[in-house]
């Protein structure tokens, strides 16, 4: 039985990082363009979570996991009504837009690690 109940959370992190983490991870790119300032040595981008999630079609729970995710892995750093890029090179990996990366094995490795924090086992 414990199984079965940890297979749903399973797929829906699962579809979480590899279809909204994407949509997520591309759309602050698109805004570090935008609207992004330096400070500190980031990049930081003057919006809520809630509005990212309004921005990408998610839920404001999906960006916010997905934001602690990549917070653990030093990629963002998010606060109250904005969000810094500490890593954009890494972003751009989530995103799957990074097309200066030799091969795929840098992106499926950061793949593997934002699914591994967002189960809870990181």
């Amino acid at each position: 039985m414990r199984k079965q109940d940890s297979k749903p959370v399973t797929f829906h992190t699962n579809f979480e990082l590899r279809i909204k983490g994407p949509r997520v991870a591309r759309q602050l790119l698109r805004l570090e363009e935008q609207i992004g300032r330096r400070v500190n040595g980031a990049v930081e981008i003057g919006l809520s979570r809630e509005e990212l999630a309004q921005m990408t079609g998610t839920t404001l729970s999906t960006v916010s996991r997905l934001l602690s995710a990549w917070e653990a892995l030093g990629t963002v750093k998010p606060s109250r009504e904005s969000v810094s890029i500490c890593d954009v090179p890494m972003l751009r990996a989530s995103g799957r837009g990074d097309n200066s990366l030799p091969s795929e094995e840098p992106v499926l490795g950061h793949l593997a690690a934002v699914s591994k924090v967002l189960r809870g086992s990181g």
